[in-house]
């Protein structure tokens, strides 16, 4: 099981909404028999340095979308937790 903070992804859903309406819609990674027509808002969740969702809203040229972190598997946390353990001698 997974938990998400729900500031985080009320956060998620607002940037996509966002993302989509300045930048013209919503990503689809499945374009199907019709791209660019039947593209709805939604979050992806995603797996490679941790686990979090993100929403699809298209993004401007080299941008990242804003994501929320599940806790159980926020990798941030880990690589600060290892950084402010380490001692220097």
């Amino acid at each position: 099981m997974l938990s998400f903070p729900i500031e985080s992804v009320r956060a998620v859903i607002a940037r996509g909404r966002a993302d989509a309406e300045a930048n013209g819609g919503f990503r689809n990674p499945d374009f199907g028999l019709h791209p660019g027509r039947d593209e709805r808002a939604g979050l992806w969740l995603v797996g490679d340095h941790g686990v979090y969702l993100c929403s699809n809203g298209k993004l401007p040229d080299g941008e990242k979308p804003l994501v929320a972190y599940a806790l159980e598997c926020d990798t941030r946390g880990a690589i600060r937790e290892s950084v402010t353990s380490l001692s220097i001698k």
